[in-house]
């Protein structure tokens, strides 16, 4: 699981993270009034699918933290992308710099290093499949009232 390539694909997937919930937090509006029962019925979607994105990133960095011993600005910067699962328990957008701040840390950290190891295709394909779950919130936060009247006709 260790590997130059590994470690980008995490760091793209905390950027990716952060950028989710940025977008969400700011396209979706706080107070439920404000939408129909359709709208509201695909933003609890979205944020189910925010929420289970969140918990298998969240796993993944744990699991990069303990491997990625050596370097302590790639540590502190899985720490800061396990951080970025507060957005469950608050709700704001300040959050989402939590994971760019981590995906940057771990993009400099890797850049610096020279590494042997190999990647583990294994791990770069659970990051990619991942990493498609965060692109459903993004595109359905822009478009919650178009979906809205294509599945509630």
């Amino acid at each position: 699981m260790k590997g130059k390539f590994v470690n980008f694909c995490m760091a793209l997937l905390n950027i990716l993270i952060g950028l989710s919930i940025l977008i969400y937090s700011l396209k979706i509006p706080k107070d439920i009034t404000e939408l129909t029962v359709q709208e509201y019925d695909i933003v609890k979607i979205l944020k189910i699918v925010i929420y289970v994105g969140l918990g298998l990133s969240g796993l993944l960095n744990i699991i990069q933290y303990f491997i990625n011993d050596r370097d302590g600005l790639r540590k502190t910067g899985y720490l800061f992308g396990i951080f970025s699962l507060s957005f469950i328990f608050i709700k704001e957008w300040p959050i989402f710099a939590f994971g760019v701040i981590a995906g940057i840390m771990i993009t400099i950290s890797t850049i610096r290093e020279r590494w042997i190891e190999t990647n583990s295709i294994t791990m770069i394909s659970i990051i990619g499949i991942i990493s498609l779950i965060f692109v459903f919130p993004i595109i359905g936060s822009f478009s919650y009232k178009t979906i809205r009247c294509l599945c509630f006709k």
